[in-house]
């Protein structure tokens, strides 16, 4: 009875993080950008904003049909051009974008006005303290602006671990309830693990003694 219990208690563990995540990622959904998104490599880390801008509006870069795109290891660095006017989001509310893989190494957010002008820009990497990056969170956040004078949105990212890139686009306050119900998600998983350690030491002691 106590190896079926185990067992039991192990597929609810193993079941129960993917619904949980799940849950977060489909209650509130994010901006579309398929078909937007724009990906260009730059080999030697040498580029900047601006000469991206200028290559990206040329036609250079590769554009992407998924939200999470993945290029395995590499020693490139990456940047991803998202057109934000020609999302056309509402400009009443305030948007987020997130990059949702935390082990990324450094990551760069720039805004860019229709010249190729950065009107804002921030930089984040892995050691960066949660108080101290643009908005308080596990993954990277930036806030982006949907006001006309930004024309698109471009981040660097460069990472020795596999460059995949989880960017996911939504109102501020989508964003703080999907962080809410993910969290909420893994509170349950990793309390559960902790209750079925401590059953398990629980166990073990009563049965040594006897």
């Amino acid at each position: 009875m106590f190896n079926i219990k185990n067992f039991i208690a192990i597929g609810m563990l193993v079941c129960l993080f993917p619904c949980g995540s799940a849950y977060a990622q489909d209650t509130h959904k994010p901006v579309a950008f398929q078909g937007h998104l724009v990906a260009l490599e730059d080999f030697d880390g040498s580029m900047d904003a601006k000469s991206v801008w200028v290559r990206i509006k040329a036609g250079g870069g590769i554009k992407l049909d998924k939200r999470t795109p993945d290029f395995g290891v590499t020693q490139s660095t990456f940047w991803f051009s998202i057109p934000v006017r020609a999302l056309q989001l509402d400009r009443e509310k305030e948007w987020v974008l997130e990059v949702a893989f935390p082990r990324l190494q450094d990551v760069q957010f720039f805004e860019m006005s229709e010249v190729g002008e950065v009107n804002q820009h921030f930089h984040v990497t892995v050691n960066t303290p949660l108080s101290e990056r643009p908005i308080y969170g596990r993954n990277y956040l930036f806030p982006v602006n949907s006001q006309n004078e930004i024309e698109r949105v471009l981040v660097r990212v460069q990472s020795t671990v596999p460059m995949q890139v989880p960017l996911i686009l939504q109102t501020r306050s989508d964003s703080e309830k999907a962080r809410i119900h993910r969290d909420f998600a893994l509170g349950i998983y990793f309390g559960l693990a902790v209750i079925m350690v401590l059953y398990n030491l629980t166990i073990f002691g009563f049965t040594r003694e006897t």
